[in-house]
């Protein structure tokens, strides 16, 4: 059985007209806030004086480089038209970031996008850095525009653009190759073919190679040094500490999802496993920790005051390792729909990008908090979010409500009907009864719900002709079938609803055709006929009332049908009991059609009829049902996703004719217990 590593997002990456409509509202707001900089700061700030400076020189068509300056200059063409006003510049670049930010987010949640692309617009790190002309917005709008995009020629001429925007973005850009190629492997193929698939897939990821092969070259050419200048006062140090305070950025810039499982993180912050981390964060961060010159002479940067005030002291940089922990644990548990290798592929990469940085400054973590912050399902607080059950949660709490009031009248229509409340008291105490009734039938046992009160507050001659009733339908006489054993925590299905039609009769030409041959050959050997035609028409009709040839009548063939209908529904609730696997076959299931042909492949999953235009799953090849249902259930559903293994869809069902499947796999017929196994994990 395939066991292929799923380290690709859930879904597909969707761009959407009303994104760039809220690009435009940010990108409008940032003018004005750019505007008002420049009322009160006219001059370039701090970093800019070098930036502007080397864009000034590209405009004026001097093209020397500017030895203090380290990162490359994609910013620096980019804004050449603006030259004079090169704020604006990021104010352009918003009208891109956000699409890519929603664009991003919906690759792993396709709830709260544009609140959390306004999140993630609205930091107050990268919105203080992106008024003024630095390179983290165009930084990160172009690593997400690179994740976001499965082409990868796209994907990797935006990572070259981020790469010439900042160096360390090249590690990014490998994390996302890396990704590709491990989502290629399947476990359960032998070691020689994952090998040729993995290198028919490097090959197809050939930019990424030029763009790694074009790195190299570049570290050939400066010396095997990242920075463009300045290499002494950045020299890369093994600052693990620095890993450590993005860890707790991080945490309190996603103070909504902390508080939502703020005891449950606490809890496992005493257990022997976590006190030993704590002493080994807080050995790392004690012996791992660097100030930086710069750090100390510029107290424009709030990073000064918090290095002077707080971390400059080493006891108190080891007192917050419970907090680094904390942070951890966070990050890992908070984004349940990615796989575990990923999230341990972005910790790798972020702390390859941080730890060599010796400066402690802020506006290296903007790129890992804006990567992990998008893929967390949930951007807000419990209990203020009055919509926190998803649209899935929500169908099935209104079925489960639906079900119990029907089941509920069902059950008590039935009790009504069988009930006779004085009709033996009152032949035992020598009256008559007022007139002749039929003789009673045994009462079926019916789950009355929610019915207990009524119960015992009924008259003593009812409760007495109940367990009269109860205890007849404990007799070895043929009686009713009983209701479902109710299962805890899953919901008890109603008894199927009585045919009003008359039951259509069933003949098997078969089996009549031999009785009619016994009776003809029995008239012979008693020379009581002579041939077939003086068989009369009373015996052949009244040869399917016999009890040994004859099949049973429909009544009891539909109670057989509705009985493995029954059987085969609590086996699937057994296989579906979690909450996030229940999907269309928890839905009320109508009582089996008289007739029914068996379809090839199984019942449809949705309407339990022979499917229609059989569709199955292209992930797990088992039969979905019929085509219309499939349409049905995609447009429906605010997450469409195979009901079988959970295989997301995305714009369309992906499915396929069941004939082809079969021509293609050999797809064996539907199978649950298989197709749960096969369930993907995202």
């Amino acid at each position: 059985m395939s066991k292929q590593l799923r380290i690709a997002p859930p879904f597909g990456a969707i761009s959407r007209k009303s994104d760039f409509l809220l690009g435009t509202f940010f990108s409008c707001i940032h003018v004005l806030l750019t505007t008002v900089v420049y009322h009160y700061v006219p001059d370039p700030y701090m970093d800019e004086f070098f930036h502007i400076s080397q864009t000034r020189s590209y405009c004026a068509g001097n093209y020397t480089w500017n030895p203090l300056i380290t990162t490359p200059p994609a910013l620096y063409v980019i804004s050449m038209p603006l030259c004079g006003y090169e704020r604006y510049a990021n104010s352009i670049i918003l009208l891109f970031a956000i699409p890519a930010f929603c664009r991003f987010r919906r690759m792993f949640a396709r709830e709260d996008v544009w609140l959390t692309a306004s999140i993630v617009g609205m930091l107050p790190i990268l919105m203080s850095s992106s008024v003024v002309f630095y390179t983290d917005l165009l930084s990160l709008t172009t690593v997400m525009w690179g994740f976001s995009i499965s082409n990868p020629l796209l994907s990797a001429a935006f990572f070259s653009l981020s790469v010439l925007t900042r160096q360390t973005n090249i590690i990014w850009a490998a994390i996302y190759a890396f990704s590709v190629l491990a989502s290629r492997i399947d476990s359960s193929r032998p070691m020689l073919a994952n090998l040729k698939t993995l290198i028919l897939t490097a090959f197809s990821m050939w930019p990424f190679l030029s763009l790694a092969a074009g790195f190299l070259a570049f570290l050939y050419v400066n010396n095997f040094q990242i920075v463009l200048g300045d290499a002494k006062a950045h020299e890369p140090k093994f600052h693990v500490a620095q890993f450590f305070y993005m860890l707790a950025f991080s945490a309190v810039h996603t103070w909504p999802q902390v508080l939502n499982n703020l005891f449950a993180h606490l809890r496992h912050l005493t257990d022997v496993k976590a006190l030993a981390l704590h002493v080994l964060v807080g050995l790392l961060v004690y012996q791992f920790s660097y100030d930086h010159p710069y750090l100390l002479a510029d107290n424009r940067h709030f990073t000064f005051y918090i290095w002077r005030r707080f971390l400059s002291d080493p006891r108190i940089r080891v007192s917050l390792a419970p907090l680094y922990v904390f942070s951890a644990r966070f990050m890992v548990t908070s984004t349940p729909n990615v796989h575990f290798f990923h999230k341990m592929l972005f910790l790798f990469g972020s702390f390859l990008v941080l730890v060599p940085a010796h400066l402690f400054e802020m506006r290296y973590y903007i790129v890992p908090y804006n990567y992990s912050m998008p893929r967390a399902p949930r951007n807000r607080l419990s209990f203020v979010d009055v919509n926190r059950m998803d649209v899935d949660e929500q169908e099935r709490e209104l079925a489960r409500l639906l079900q119990e009031k029907a089941d509920r009248e069902m059950a008590l229509r039935l009790h009504r009907q069988w009930e006779q409340p004085e009709e033996e008291d009152s032949d035992e105490e020598g009256h008559a009864a007022p007139e002749e009734r039929p003789p009673a039938q045994p009462a079926p046992q019916v789950a009355i719900i929610n019915d207990a009160p009524a119960q015992r507050s009924a008259p003593g001659p009812i409760r007495r002709s109940n367990r009269r009733n109860l205890l007849a339908s404990r007799s070895p006489l043929p009686r009713a079938r009983a209701a479902p054993i109710p299962i805890r925590n899953r919901r008890v299905r109603s008894p199927p609803t009585p045919v009003t039609r008359p039951p259509r009769p069933i003949i098997r030409t078969m089996e009549r055709n031999r009785h009619i041959a016994n009776l003809l050959v029995n008239a012979i050997d008693n020379n009581t006929v002579s041939s077939e035609s003086e068989v009369s028409d009373a015996e052949i009709s009244n040869s399917d009332n016999s009890d040994s040839d004859t099949p049973p009548p429909a009544n009891a063939i539909n109670q057989m049908l509705r009985d493995n209908d029954r059987e085969m529904y609590h086996r699937e609730m057994e296989l579906y009991n979690d909450d996030d696997q229940a999907g269309p076959s928890t839905a009320y299931r109508p009582p089996a059609r008289i007739g029914n042909p068996n379809s090839r492949w199984g019942d449809c999953t949705m309407c339990f009829d022979a499917p229609i235009e059989p569709r199955g799953c292209n992930s797990c090849l088992q039969i979905i049902g019929c085509k219309s249902c499939v349409t049905s259930w995609h447009q429906s559903a605010q997450n469409p996703s195979c009901p079988l293994c959970r295989h997301r869809w995305t714009r369309i069902p992906d499915v396929s004719c069941m004939t082809r499947i079969e021509s293609r796999t050999r797809a064996r017929r539907r199978d649950r217990r298989f197709a749960a196994s096969r369930r993907l994990v995202h």
